[in-house]
């Protein structure tokens, strides 16, 4: 697997993506692992995934470490989430990304374009960017069919979420699609944007089945 630190490579992949002019935010802390063996896995999000108002330790990445380690698969978990990042902020962040070395990356972003209003096309068009340089690096994904804003109109909405299931099937990823449906039907999870630990636990529940096998592949 080619090294996602390699300088000359990432330079290599940045210049082969598809052209998107993206949005450099200001990067999260590379927050030591949670785990000393098995995959790096960085979940690359939002606010939902940095989890504000709740302990790091019970963040939806920080719970699915827990419930993979159950089943004798470790994870060293890096949570890459950051309040208010889009699909562009996300690939904008490349640098940080390759300081991380994942093995495998979550990919969690696209709900904040869709509350700004931002271009579906531009959304889809960053995150195939993002699935692309992953891909080139020898890095595995699982993709998070992320929730939509219900002020959208129904056509908008629509076409927000046929994002996930396309990109999904074009680079035949490992989807976890509608992974905030507890947190609709159960007011007590809180709400997709503030889940409280138990909600946080509801989404891990959710990615967890679709993570292990990547993760089994990973390990020893």
């Amino acid at each position: 697997m080619a090294p996602w630190y390699d300088r000359t490579m990432w330079t290599l992949l940045l210049a082969c993506a598809d052209p998107v002019a993206p949005v450099v935010q200001p990067p999260p802390p590379a927050a030591p692992p949670v785990a000393e063996t098995g995959p790096r896995v960085l979940f690359l999000g939002d606010g939902l995934t940095a989890g504000p108002g709740v302990a790091p330790d019970d963040t939806f990445p920080a719970q699915t470490q827990r419930a993979l380690d159950a089943q004798g698969l470790p994870i060293r978990v890096v949570n890459g989430g950051l309040i208010g990042d889009t699909s562009a902020g996300g690939l904008g962040r490349s640098m940080w990304l390759q300081a991380q070395h994942p093995d495998i990356v979550v990919l969690a972003l696209g709900g904040e374009d869709a509350a700004r209003g931002l271009s579906v096309q531009a959304t889809q068009d960053n995150l195939r960017a993002l699935i692309k340089q992953t891909r080139m690096a020898g890095v595995d994904m699982v993709l998070l069919g992320m929730p939509v804003d219900p002020g959208l109109t129904d056509a908008d909405a629509a076409a927000y979420a046929a994002i996930y299931p396309t990109l999904a099937t074009e680079y035949q990823l490992p989807l976890v699609p509608a992974f905030l449906d507890a947190l609709v039907t159960d007011p007590t999870l809180g709400t997709s944007g503030a889940p409280t630990p138990a909600g946080h636990l509801a989404i891990a529940e959710r990615l967890v089945p679709v993570l292990s096998p990547v993760v089994k592949a990973h390990s020893p």
